[in-house]
């Protein structure tokens, strides 16, 4: 127990960190604009000089600049997304799925194989959504979340009363072989599941780093005093 209380604390202290440097990073604005219309300008030429390439070579090489032009974004608007409940979600929502259809295409391009490009943005997307609520204030995070499950407890609720409205009939109906019921259950089964059992984890990591700030960091989260004066006139 005593190791992973070490590393949970670690874990912790990592992502505060990692808060306040993306907090602090993003007064260099200029830097920030600098580089993104680089990597823009170097995609679009990319264009040209990348006729004799394979389609999924040029793919990976767009894609993976997006990512890149998504997480120079993600820096230039930290202190939206990181500090405000309602940026959070909107704007924090947002990008998380502009990156993982982006993600989708890039893995896609890179393995080629339908169930383990799925399980792999599964794993891309857990992660990418984890790490932004533990690099976000506390209660901004945990709020979110707990918004997000919330409404996913009430799409359950009107899911499960549809079915039972919805006649036995037209639920067994076939279609290719499959009854409508079963194709509701894996529609559900494989697109708002996973992200609810993200967000329930996402919840549960916002619990154990609530409890850290409590205890090892005197109750101090990152806020808008750490982002630098001359940044908060800009």
């Amino acid at each position: 127990m005593n190791k992973i209380s070490k590393i949970l604390k670690k874990l912790n202290e990592r992502n505060f960190n990692q808060g306040i440097f993306i907090l602090q990073l993003r007064c260099k604005k200029k830097g920030l604009t600098i580089i993104k219309t680089i990597i823009v300008l170097l995609l679009a030429i990319s264009t040209y000089l990348l006729e004799n390439v394979t389609s999924n070579v040029k793919l990976t090489i767009w894609m993976t600049g997006i990512l890149i032009v998504f997480a120079l974004n993600i820096i230039y608007d930290s202190d939206k997304l990181l500090l405000s409940v309602v940026n959070f979600l909107l704007s924090g929502i947002k990008y998380y799925l502009a990156i993982i259809c982006v993600m989708l295409l890039l893995i896609g391009s890179l393995i080629n194989n339908e169930v383990y490009d799925i399980y792999i943005v599964y794993i891309c997307a857990s992660l990418y959504w984890w790490k932004y609520s533990l690099i976000a204030n506390n209660k901004v995070a945990t709020l979110g979340n707990e918004v997000i499950s919330s409404l996913f407890a009430i799409l359950l609720l009107i899911k499960d009363a549809l079915l039972t409205l919805i006649s036995s009939e037209i639920l067994n109906s076939t279609y290719k072989g499959i009854t409508i019921g079963e194709y509701i259950n894996v529609f559900w089964n494989v697109t708002i599941s996973p992200i609810l059992a993200i967000n329930i984890i996402a919840l549960m990591l916002c619990s154990v780093k609530g409890y850290w700030i409590e205890k090892y960091n005197d109750g101090n989260d990152i806020s808008e005093d750490m982002i630098p004066e001359n940044d908060m006139k800009m």
